[in-house]
Protein backbone atom coordinates (compact mmCIF):
# COMPACT_ATOMS: atom_id res chain seq x y z
CA UNK A 1 0.00 0.00 0.00
CA UNK A 2 0.76 3.51 -0.32
CA UNK A 3 1.99 5.49 2.98
CA UNK A 4 -0.50 7.83 4.14
CA UNK A 5 0.86 11.55 3.96
CA UNK A 6 -1.33 14.62 4.49
CA UNK A 7 -0.25 15.59 0.61
CA UNK A 8 -2.11 12.57 -0.44
CA UNK A 9 -5.28 13.61 1.78
CA UNK A 10 -8.06 16.36 0.29
CA UNK A 11 -7.18 19.55 0.17
CA UNK A 12 -10.00 20.18 3.19
CA UNK A 13 -8.73 17.98 5.32
CA UNK A 14 -4.97 19.78 5.00
CA UNK A 15 -6.39 23.02 5.94
CA UNK A 16 -8.44 22.26 8.46
CA UNK A 17 -5.17 20.39 10.19
CA UNK A 18 -3.52 23.18 9.90
CA UNK A 19 -6.34 25.30 11.57
CA UNK A 20 -6.17 22.71 14.08
CA UNK A 21 -2.46 23.00 14.76
CA UNK A 22 -2.86 27.07 15.35
CA UNK A 23 -5.76 26.89 17.49
CA UNK A 24 -4.59 24.04 19.58
CA UNK A 25 -1.34 25.48 19.79
CA UNK A 26 -2.77 29.26 20.40
CA UNK A 27 -4.87 28.24 23.51
CA UNK A 28 -3.31 25.26 24.83
CA UNK A 29 0.19 25.06 24.11
CA UNK A 30 -0.15 21.78 22.13
CA UNK A 31 -2.56 19.70 20.30
CA UNK A 32 -2.88 17.37 22.89
CA UNK A 33 -6.16 15.30 21.22
CA UNK A 34 -5.48 13.70 17.88
CA UNK A 35 -8.71 13.65 15.48
CA UNK A 36 -8.66 11.11 12.87
CA UNK A 37 -11.45 12.69 10.69
CA UNK A 38 -12.70 15.66 9.48
CA UNK A 39 -15.54 15.93 11.80
CA UNK A 40 -13.01 15.02 14.96
CA UNK A 41 -11.28 18.26 14.16
CA UNK A 42 -13.40 20.35 13.40
CA UNK A 43 -15.08 19.40 16.98
CA UNK A 44 -11.64 19.72 18.48
CA UNK A 45 -11.16 22.94 16.85
CA UNK A 46 -14.48 24.35 18.01
CA UNK A 47 -14.16 23.49 21.31
CA UNK A 48 -10.81 25.23 21.78
CA UNK A 49 -11.80 28.52 20.33
CA UNK A 50 -15.12 28.13 22.84
CA UNK A 51 -12.69 27.88 25.98
CA UNK A 52 -10.42 30.25 24.52
CA UNK A 53 -13.15 32.89 24.16
CA UNK A 54 -14.55 31.53 28.04
CA UNK A 55 -10.57 32.20 29.27
CA UNK A 56 -10.77 35.43 28.15
CA UNK A 57 -13.74 36.37 29.45
CA UNK A 58 -12.60 35.55 32.83
CA UNK A 59 -9.68 37.81 32.21
CA UNK A 60 -11.58 40.60 31.32
CA UNK A 61 -13.91 40.58 33.95
CA UNK A 62 -11.03 39.72 36.58
CA UNK A 63 -9.17 42.77 34.86
CA UNK A 64 -12.06 45.32 34.67
CA UNK A 65 -13.19 44.11 38.91
CA UNK A 66 -9.21 44.51 39.54
CA UNK A 67 -9.28 48.48 37.73
CA UNK A 68 -12.36 49.09 39.77
CA UNK A 69 -10.71 48.42 43.05
CA UNK A 70 -7.62 49.95 42.44
CA UNK A 71 -9.41 53.18 41.20
CA UNK A 72 -11.52 53.25 44.44
CA UNK A 73 -8.60 52.84 46.34
CA UNK A 74 -6.78 55.45 44.30
CA UNK A 75 -9.95 58.11 45.33
CA UNK A 76 -10.03 57.16 48.61
CA UNK A 77 -5.82 58.07 48.97
CA UNK A 78 -6.42 61.36 46.85
CA UNK A 79 -9.15 62.48 49.53
CA UNK A 80 -6.56 61.82 52.26
CA UNK A 81 -3.79 63.66 51.05
CA UNK A 82 -6.04 66.66 50.57
CA UNK A 83 -7.72 66.21 54.18
CA UNK A 84 -3.57 66.11 55.42
CA UNK A 85 -2.32 68.64 53.25
CA UNK A 86 -5.35 71.04 54.52
CA UNK A 87 -4.56 70.31 58.06
CA UNK A 88 -0.84 70.70 57.69
CA UNK A 89 -1.00 74.06 56.37
CA UNK A 90 -3.52 75.60 58.31
CA UNK A 91 -1.49 74.33 61.61
CA UNK A 92 -3.59 72.02 63.05
CA UNK A 93 -1.47 70.05 66.02
CA UNK A 94 -0.44 66.76 65.23
CA UNK A 95 -2.28 64.69 67.51
CA UNK A 96 -5.13 66.36 66.53
CA UNK A 97 -4.80 65.58 62.82
CA UNK A 98 -4.29 62.00 63.49
CA UNK A 99 -7.53 62.19 65.64
CA UNK A 100 -9.37 63.42 62.30
CA UNK A 101 -7.44 61.30 60.12
CA UNK A 102 -8.60 58.14 61.70
CA UNK A 103 -11.88 59.45 62.20
CA UNK A 104 -12.54 60.68 58.01
CA UNK A 105 -10.34 57.14 57.20
CA UNK A 106 -12.59 55.11 59.61
CA UNK A 107 -16.03 57.06 57.83
CA UNK A 108 -14.77 56.79 54.03
CA UNK A 109 -14.38 52.83 54.34
CA UNK A 110 -18.19 52.28 55.53
CA UNK A 111 -20.24 53.04 52.61
CA UNK A 112 -23.80 55.01 53.27
CA UNK A 113 -27.40 52.84 52.52
CA UNK A 114 -28.80 53.86 49.43
CA UNK A 115 -31.91 55.36 49.45
CA UNK A 116 -34.90 54.80 47.10
CA UNK A 117 -34.31 57.35 44.99
CA UNK A 118 -30.88 55.87 44.09
CA UNK A 119 -32.17 52.66 42.48
CA UNK A 120 -33.13 53.24 38.94
CA UNK A 121 -34.87 49.72 38.74
CA UNK A 122 -37.59 50.26 41.72
CA UNK A 123 -39.76 52.48 39.18
CA UNK A 124 -39.96 49.22 37.13
CA UNK A 125 -42.30 48.23 40.00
Amino acid sequence: GVPTTYANLGMSFQYLTCLHFAVSNTVQGSASIDPVNSLERWFTVCCSVVGFVIASMLVSSLSSWLVQMQMLKQEKVATMATLRRFLRENAVCTSLANRIDQHVLARISVSPRLQEAQVDALEFL
